[in-house]
């Protein structure tokens, strides 16, 4: 069976890589102190991050509309016998939900899978990897759906972020005024759990904070089916610090990688760099 794959924009494909892996990826809007721009068209990583810094208030993710998802699937499934939409978590946007309205609203509803990854940006990107390593495998979309809603059980993402502030103004992390601004001095790390951002780490300097995500890695093990990815937002030597501990402590290489874009990049900030992998299952 044939399968078309739709994505969203949050997930960090380039235009070139989209083209190349046969995927559609639909743009999301981004409001930044009442201009709404889209997500890769009129908006890059580095715009965004720059606007960020300037920002007055914290930037405002848009769903897609049902309709622009109805016309998207009605189209795809002309030229596919299946459809799978994999979108960020539902706990950033509407999105996921806007996709399920337009399925109702169609013929042949079973024909169209859905997954909310439970994550954004380089979470959403391993299971993307692994639908398109399914599909040219010669998976059928229900095969894929349920594959990766097994998947995002296990998947984990550690970020170092550059600044706790972004978090801080999203009301997304919850901590006292002293522990705050104590750690504003450090460089912590959240882990990103079915949509929920949550503190778990405060290293002193890049090299602990890698370090530290590293034997989290060693600890909880990695699925070698399902390679790594590691996201960066405008931080390349951080990113490129973290691949090197990750190689020396875990043995990891080979990893993915994406440009931490609007909608994570709204609470974590420039300066940002993690990675997203697929645990081990527990025996």
């Amino acid at each position: 069976m044939s399968v078309k794959m739709i994505i969203d924009s949050t997930a960090g494909y380039s235009q070139q890589e989209l083209e190349q892996l046969d995927l559609t990826a639909v743009p999301l809007h981004i409001t930044i102190d009442g201009r709404e721009y889209q997500d890769g068209i009129d908006l890059t990583p580095r715009e965004f991050y720059q606007k960020l810094e300037r920002a007055k208030s914290l930037p405002v993710t848009g769903a897609v509309e049902a309709l622009v998802f109805e016309q998207l699937f009605s189209l795809r499934l002309e030229e596919a016998d299946e459809v799978v939409a994999i979108f960020h978590s539902s706990r950033f946007s509407d999105t996921c939900q806007e996709a399920l309205k337009a399925r109702s609203r169609l013929v042949g509803p079973e024909r169209i899978h859905i997954i909310d990854a439970g994550s954004v940006s380089l979470g959403s990107m391993v299971l993307i990897n692994e639908a398109i390593r399914m599909r040219h495998l010669g998976a059928s979309g229900g095969e894929i759906a349920a594959r990766l809603e097994e998947l995002k059980q296990r998947l984990r993402v550690l970020v170092a972020v550059g600044s706790l502030e972004y978090l801080r103004r999203s009301g997304k992390l919850s901590a006292g005024g002293g522990l705050l601004r104590k750690l504003l001095s450090l460089r912590p790390v959240v882990s990103l759990t079915q949509g929920n951002l949550a503190l778990e780490s405060q290293s002193r300097g890049d090299a602990a904070a890698c370090q530290w995500i590293a034997q989290q890695l060693v600890q909880e093990g990695f699925d070698p089916v399902c390679p790594p990815v590691l996201g960066s937002a405008q931080a390349p030597q951080l990113a490129a610090q973290l691949e090197q501990c990750l190689e020396e402590t875990a043995g990891i290489t080979g990893c993915g990688h994406c440009e931490i874009g609007p909608v994570m990049g709204a609470y974590v900030g420039p300066g940002s760099a993690g990675i997203a992998w697929v645990a081990q299952p527990k025996a």
